[in-house]
């Protein structure tokens, strides 16, 4: 061997005695394709659906699970990797909240890394809860020091919990209990008591899809004897509209509105879901943009029902409003409001509007955006700020105090009309409050005669042209209209 060769091997021999003395001094370990890892959840906490801590619940509320984990300093995630979070059989798994069951896990540039699924044991008075199994694909491989999150929402397991119990919430990871942080104690408290006298009661149902809100609304669980009943429903965040009701036997399966005559039990909730359904699809009447409707039950005596039915959520917003009304020519006028959000299992931080106020301003006649529009924007205490739409129509204030906000325009887009509303919306500390306006141009007139000049014509036809394009209208002038017409309900903006 050459002595150039020697030195050439002596070097790269040192480099290599540094690199192993350096990686034995990190200790790291890569864990092969498909074996557990060792995740330590760094903080849990119980949730309300205002994203608020609680240490109390009612049986009947949901709640979320917020986890942190991070990997060992030690380990070199690969693909397939994966953890168990186990959940204590005092939660229920089952229900439709718990929405979707599988999500994705995210890295901090939103790269998807993993998947976690939600395995839910049936809720029993022996057993409940489940397991989250979170495995990592090929974009994990060789992270180290990860850290993530994920959330879900579910309820409490009643058949295991009772009344005023408490219970220690600890999780597991990998059958592990060092691995977590220690008990939380939360106490169950029975629901509050429902009204002996509710004629009518809303709230919305678990979300299944982004755009759009499902209803469920009580209809007389307290049997009083009601005639004449009208139920009238609006959509107070005006974003979006009301779907088409189907007839029998489609709306059976679709719940467009569905009427089903029910018995209900001390929860307020149905005791069956398989009660005679009553075709309404002709006995419902909308307003022009179908953010309102009517129905016309007429005397249903001391009948109870359950109503459902659906609307859309525009924008791509995670919260919609609305507020529906019973009358009675026999009973007190009633209202119950409802809130959709779009609350959902995932890997990453929740909604970026938590505890702040969007509003947006639209054309009534074609959803077009409109800026310039500035609100006056009251809080409870009298206080108040102003926000103005920007370019795509919208504005996003600071965040706010949870709580009811009055909202009312006072200086109106070139060309628009000012609305004279004001309007109420609730800001929530999770996915905060929207409302959309939306506004009609200013109106103008054009007058228009004919006078002749030499011999006098039977009649003129008149064109009416705006920005040298044919507008469409028209009309004839002749002796019966004097000559004379007004084009009214213009546009006096084009």
């Amino acid at each position: 061997m050459s002595l150039n060769m020697k030195r050439l091997t002596g070097i790269i021999m040192s480099f290599l005695m540094i690199f192993i003395m350096i990686f034995q001094g990190l200790n790291l370990t890569v864990y092969a394709d498909g074996l557990a890892v060792d995740a330590r959840i760094t903080s849990f906490q119980i949730l309300n659906t205002s994203n608020q801590p609680v240490t109390e619940t009612e049986k009947s509320a949901t709640l979320k699970l917020d986890f942190n984990f991070e990997m060992p300093e030690s380990i070199f995630l690969d693909n397939g990797n994966y953890f168990d979070i186990k959940i204590p059989e005092e939660f229920d798994l089952t229900t439709a909240v718990t929405y979707p069951t599988t999500f994705d896990i995210k890295d901090e540039n939103g790269t998807v890394v993993g998947t976690a699924t939600i395995q839910p044991n049936a809720a029993t008075a022996t057993g409940g809860g489940g397991n989250v199994h979170v495995v990592f694909n090929e974009n994990a491989t060789g992270k180290y020091k990860f850290k993530g999150h994920l959330h879900f929402d579910l309820k409490i397991n009643k058949k295991r919990v009772g009344d005023n119990q408490t219970i220690n919430v600890k999780a597991g990871v990998n059958n592990r209990e060092d691995l977590t942080p220690g008990p939380k104690p939360i106490i169950v408290k029975p629901d509050r008591a429902l009204s002996t006298v509710e004629v009518i009661g809303k709230w919305a149902k678990a979300p299944t899809v982004p755009n759009q809100a499902a209803w469920g609304v009580r209809v007389n669980r307290t049997k009083q004897y009601l005639k004449n009943v009208v139920i009238t429903d609006k959509i107070t965040s005006n974003n979006g509209h009301f779907i088409d009701p189907d007839s029998l036997p489609t709306v059976i399966t679709s719940e467009n509105f569905k009427l089903m005559k029910c018995e209900y039990n001390a929860s307020g909730n149905p005791t069956s879901y398989t009660g005679e359904v009553v075709d309404i699809s002709d006995k419902i009447t909308f307003n022009e943009d179908k953010t309102e409707f009517r129905l016309d039950l007429g005397d249903i005596g001391t009948q109870s029902y359950f109503l459902s039915y659906k609307s859309t959520v525009e924008y791509g917003d995670i919260v919609q409003s609305n507020n529906a009304t019973l009358t009675s020519s026999t009973n007190p006028t009633q209202s119950s409001s409802g809130t959709w959000k779009y609350r959902h299992s995932g890997g990453a931080a929740g909604g970026v509007l938590g505890k702040k106020l969007k509003l947006r301003k639209v054309d009534v006649d074609n959803g077009a955006p409109l800026a310039g529009a500035t609100f006056k924007v009251t809080k409870s205490d009298g206080t108040s700020f102003n926000l103005t739409t920007s370019a795509d129509g919208t504005v996003i204030s600071d965040q706010l105090m949870q709580g009811r906000y009055k909202v009312k325009e006072i200086n109106a887009p070139e060309g628009y009309e000012l609305d004279p509303n004001e309007y109420s919306v609730y800001v929530y500390d999770d996915v905060g409050g929207t409302l959309t306006i939306k506004d009609k141009m200013d109106k103008t007139y054009v007058k228009v005669s004919k006078e002749w000049v030499g011999p006098k014509g039977s009649s003129a036809t008149i064109h009416l042209w705006a920005d040298g394009v044919d507008t469409g209208k028209s009309v004839t002038l002749n002796e019966r209209n004097n000559w004379q017409h007004t084009f009214e309900g213009l546009k006096k903006k084009n």
